[in-house]
């Protein structure tokens, strides 16, 4: 709940923090996400703080501190989904080619042909490679907040991506070239840092 606590200090507090709640207004209400859109915040951030800001006056609502809130649901920011961006073919053709013989092209090339997340990525061995079955079993996952390799399991299950025949080409080169138990790695040290 700290992203809570620096949302609320750094922008309702600034802007409202110094009136009593029961002489806040729409209007204040109004006034701070308008200055959010201006000042160049995300549609997604000023949700939060509508979020968070109509959750309080909710609460004051409930604890009778104030009779009504001054959070309207008119005022909710819209989110504006953005459509991500991604290379055509050719400039993908382009980016394997020239990391092929990388340190980082395995995870360059995982990431792109299997569409594997940096966090699978990392704690891929190559025990979980399956050369014959043309597949990848995740079995582990880097996790970040622990700085560990652990077990993976979504639903009790460990899933299985398909290779298509470029990648199985390109791991099989790989491992010839390479000695590390991990399939993407920096040096001979080990595994990748996230």
């Amino acid at each position: 709940h700290q992203t809570i606590d620096k949302m609320f200090k750094d922008h309702i507090l600034k802007a409202i923090g110094d009136k009593p709640v029961s002489k806040i207004v729409r209007m204040d209400i109004k006034h701070l996400l308008v200055k959010l859109e201006r000042n160049g915040y995300s549609s997604q951030t000023r949700r939060h703080l509508y979020n968070l800001l109509n959750a309080f006056f909710s609460d004051c609502v409930d604890e009778e501190l104030i009779s009504i809130s001054p959070v309207k649901s008119k005022d909710r920011p819209v989110v504006i989904n953005k459509v991500a961006k991604s290379l055509n073919s050719e400039e993908l053709a382009r980016l394997l080619i020239h990391s092929k013989d990388l340190p980082l092209g395995p995870a360059i090339w995982l990431g792109s042909l299997a569409g594997l997340r940096s966090e699978a990525i990392i704690g891929l061995k190559w025990d979980c490679v399956d050369f014959e079955d043309s597949c990848i079993h995740i079995k582990r996952c880097y996790k970040r907040k622990t700085d560990t390799i652990e077990s993976y399991a979504k639903n009790g299950d460990q899933p299985l991506v398909p290779m298509v025949p470029d990648l199985l080409k390109y791991l099989q080169h790989v491992k010839e070239q390479r000695q590390n138990q991990f399939v993407a790695s920096f040096n001979k040290s080990g595994m990748l840092k996230y």
